[in-house]
């Protein structure tokens, strides 16, 4: 069961990573300035109001412009999904302890 919890964790932490990366290098350069993530001094976090503003911008803008929306989904869906996969972690390491 370590295996699998330790497995399950570091795939959290790639899912998590990525999406910081996605995040800033491809969503916040589309808002000068400002940034779409915390990384490197931006003033903008996950999970913020700010941010989900700056998602829905961002969407906005490539509807208009006619771009894929693959970046978008992939970090609106991280954000609707994270706090579920923190409390599976977090109940398979309390099941993993016993």
């Amino acid at each position: 069961m370590g295996s699998v919890l330790l497995v399950f964790w570091a795939l959290v932490l790639v899912w998590i990573s990525s999406v910081a990366f996605i995040s800033f290098l491809v969503i916040g350069p589309r808002f000068s300035g400002r940034g779409a993530t915390p990384l490197f001094g931006a003033r903008v976090m996950f999970f913020s109001a700010e941010h989900r503003r700056q998602l829905r911008e961002y969407r906005a803008l490539c509807v208009a412009h006619g771009k894929s929306l693959i970046w978008w989904r992939f970090v609106q869906f991280f954000l609707v999904t994270f706090p579920f996969v923190m409390v599976l972690g977090v109940a398979l390491s309390l099941w993993a302890a016993r």
